[in-house]
């Protein structure tokens, strides 16, 4: 079952996906504060941007939690040359060292494809077409966002599109939370009982899958592009949120513009996303967070502070 590296291998050709080593500890890249209208916002005013920020972005499964990386994540990239490939693979993989994501060694199997190509489309379509169990599994509804979204994956005219796959997980020991095909027994969680019944269940990522149209990203640099690709491999992100008045990468391609790379609303969604205990993550929860995160940067006179969304 979901098979990527050898659907990946047969649907392309002409390169071999990269890996990259552990980068060295980096901090994250400060960004200037963003201001609203240099007016005061309050707690409460905060909360509801905060709010309306992740509704936006945020895209788990139906009436599940928002999935993180617990595991290594494995770098792939497809069809460029390796002097293009590494730098970008080592870019993805430095964004996601500072929120002390893993990056698998050389010769691990990609759990993050990125391919790039010059027909999206036509090449989304024939993947799933190809490979219908890499993207979706019969036996149960809660590891992907449905056929609906499926559908427009393969036929958006975005320059990038993605696919998502994650599991539910024991949150004390990341351990598989629901039955697969084959399994005898109940799956128990240690002191709450059987899982359904159980709190401390998170979702982890286990597969994410980048198309890149080569033909409208032309001209966007490597590191802007890294930034852009970093946040849709960490995150569940909506590719229909409508993300227009804030300040985010998700703007990159859509004339709001993003010249910067991730906003301070960006990193502090990845901050609260993966600073967050090992349980499942809602949506309010997480806005919650994400409130604190910047509240606590305002005090410590954090330049990466973002105290408003742009006009």
């Amino acid at each position: 079952m979901l098979n990527w590296p050898v659907m990946m291998m047969s649907a392309v050709i002409s390169a071999t996906p990269g890996q990259v080593a552990p980068p060295a500890a980096t901090q994250a890249t400060p960004e200037e504060a963003v201001r609203l209208e240099d007016v005061v916002v309050t707690s409460r005013r905060l909360r509801d941007e905060a709010g309306a920020f992740v509704e936006e972005l945020a895209a788990p499964p139906p009436n599940r939690g928002l999935a993180r990386w617990r595991g290594a994540v494995c770098i792939g990239v497809v069809n460029l040359s390796e002097s293009v490939a590494r730098p970008l693979i080592d870019h993805i993989a430095t964004v996601a060292n500072a929120y002390d994501v893993r990056i698998g060694a050389p010769g691990c199997s990609p759990n993050v494809v990125i391919i790039f190509t010059d027909d999206a489309p036509g090449l989304a379509t024939a993947l799933v077409s190809r490979e219908p169990g890499a993207f979706r599994v019969g036996w149960s509804r809660k590891l992907d966002r449905g056929k609906e979204a499926l559908d427009a994956f393969q036929v958006s005219d975005g320059p990038v599109r993605w696919w998502h796959i994650s599991m539910p997980v024991i949150g004390a020991t990341g351990r598989r939370a629901i039955r697969m095909p084959g399994d005898e027994g109940p799956i128990y969680v240690p002191g709450e009982g059987r899982v359904n019944n159980g709190r401390p269940i998170s979702d982890q990522l286990s597969k994410v899958m980048i198309i890149v149209d080569m033909t409208k990203v032309e001209g966007t640099s490597l590191p802007l592009l890294g930034d852009y690709l970093a946040m849709v491999a960490l995150a569940q992100v909506d590719p229909e949120g409508d993300t227009g008045r804030f300040d985010t990468v998700l703007n990159l391609f859509d004339g709001h513009g993003r010249a910067a790379g991730l906003s301070g609303w960006d990193r502090a969604y990845l901050s609260s996303l993966y600073g967050a205990h090992w349980e499942r993550v809602d949506p309010y929860t997480h806005a919650s967070a994400i409130v604190r995160d910047l509240r606590r940067a305002e005090r410590e006179g954090d330049d990466v502070a973002v105290v408003g969304p742009t006009k």
